[in-house]
């Protein structure tokens, strides 16, 4: 996206990749945190953001602050359209997390301790509802063979499970990344053309 003129912030939540904190003390409300102080230091420091784009939790996030902050719209990868379906994916990966209340995952090849308050906030959250409000643009990549978050999750985001006048009336658009896995590492073209379509979709759709 910086190769095609677009001023971008990458960040890791908290806890994850070069930011501090402790991950097993995090949790979809901090994720929300994370993400409206990211927001926010762009707008102070440089000029408002037009978007969010956000890959799996991260894509979770901006679902649910598309709404709350002033942007155009948001495009997601591989993103769960609910916080349930991760609180379950992450008690499938160690039980233990639920029944001592601690335990531990394996997160883009790094291992993390989940403490059961994580499971317990995931869970408090409407996800669903959330993204059936959203008013703005969307443009949702998923691949048919993510195995952690499956592809309905991308169906279920773009409303072909509803006759909702809320999704008919909102641009939600889908783009299939066949054969890609869930972090996109198994084809090296993928993020590529990922920026691409998303170069593309942020310069021309249309935007109430």
């Amino acid at each position: 996206m910086a190769e095609r003129g677009w001023g971008v912030l990458r960040y890791d939540f908290s806890g994850l990749g070069n930011s501090q904190g402790n991950f097993s003390q995090t949790n979809f409300t901090t994720n929300r945190f994370d993400l409206k102080a990211a927001f926010d230091f762009l707008s102070s420091a440089f000029l408002p953001p037009d978007f969010l784009l956000g890959h799996s939790f991260g894509g979770a996030a901006s679902l649910s602050m598309a709404n709350v902050l002033p942007v155009k719209g948001a495009i997601v990868i591989a993103a769960p359209s609910d916080t349930h379906h991760l609180a379950s994916l992450l008690e499938k990966m160690d039980p233990s997390i639920s029944k001592n209340g601690i335990g531990s995952v394996t997160i883009g090849g790094l291992k993390h301790s989940i403490d059961r308050q994580m499971l317990d906030d995931f869970r408090s959250y409407d996800l669903r509802s959330i993204v059936s409000g959203i008013t703005k643009p969307l443009l949702v990549f998923h691949s048919p063979a993510d195995e952690p978050v499956g592809y309905q999750h991308a169906l279920l985001i773009c409303g072909f499970d509803s006759v909702q006048d809320s999704y008919a009336t909102h641009s939600r658009s889908l783009i299939s990344l066949p054969n890609s896995n869930h972090l996109l590492t198994s084809r090296e073209e993928d993020c590529v053309y990922v920026a691409k379509i998303t170069d593309a979709w942020c310069r021309n759709v249309q935007f109430p």
